[in-house]
């Protein structure tokens, strides 16, 4: 066995090996998160017989950035996220909620009553609820004959 010694530990293979699993095990039950910055943030839609309610966790975004706009069955949410301020002597080690501006387009199997839709910002988290048009009840048309 070849060990050599680093800060006073005595470096071993197996050890490694150990760590390397117990990370790619971590890394396999972690949800995967598709990258902020190109897409924008992830939404979790739900449907109802009344339509549809988006949420996304948008931390750190004041609402007053953030536009909502429906037309037809199109619903587009975007926003903008102001980068941390950090002190001069400190170096950042790790960034994972990215700052800028994004924009989500979505279009739903519905159309939208724009009228009745409401959002909600509350904690970091958007609740947008997305009614769907009531269409009118169908029409009897009685067939004359001439």
């Amino acid at each position: 066995m070849v060990s050599r010694v680093v800060s006073n530990a005595v470096w071993s293979p197996w050890r490694e090996l150990a760590r390397f699993q117990n990370e790619v095990g971590r890394m396999l039950h972690e949800p995967i998160r598709p990258n902020a910055s190109s897409d924008g943030p992830a939404f979790n839609i739900y449907r109802n017989d009344r339509g549809s309610v988006i949420t996304a966790e948008l931390p750190g975004i004041d609402a007053s950035s953030l536009e909502i706009s429906v037309s037809g069955d199109v619903v587009t949410i975007q926003g903008k996220r102001v980068a941390e301020a950090n002190p001069e002597t400190a170096r950042v080690q790790r960034r994972e909620r990215n700052a800028g501006e994004f924009k989500r387009t979505l279009k739903l199997p519905y159309r939208i009553d724009a009228g009745k839709t409401e959002a909600v910002y509350q904690l970091g988290v958007l609740s947008v609820t997305l009614p769907s048009v009531q269409d009118e009840k169908p029409h009897q048309i009685v067939v004359k004959s001439v």
